[in-house]
């Protein structure tokens, strides 16, 4: 939620403006991305793999769909270690 105003006289409530996202959460894809997961993600604001990604094209296919966040693990560090930061913030009011 991001304030909406500084004025002292409003209470909490009011200087609040909230804000929706959709978050998708997918992990352990090992170089397979099913069609009915990216039917799953179709209307997702952003991506968040958990990892085990597996391969690039995997992650080239949600970068279609939304922003991508991954993060590795195991597989992942093999073959796309390059392309997936070790750690990562994400700040998701913008």
């Amino acid at each position: 939620m991001v304030p909406a105003t500084d004025d002292p006289q409003m209470g909490v409530d009011d200087k609040v403006q909230k804000i929706e996202k959709v978050i998708g959460i997918i992990s352990d894809t090992h170089g397979l991305l099913r069609p009915e997961a990216v039917e799953a993600l179709r209307d997702v604001d952003l991506i968040l793999h958990a990892g085990d990604v597996g391969s690039s094209e995997v992650l080239e296919t949600l970068k279609q769909i939304a922003p991508v966040v991954a993060v590795p693990v195991t597989i992942a560090r093999l073959k796309v270690s390059g392309e997936v930061a070790s750690a990562e913030v994400v700040e998701l009011l913008q």
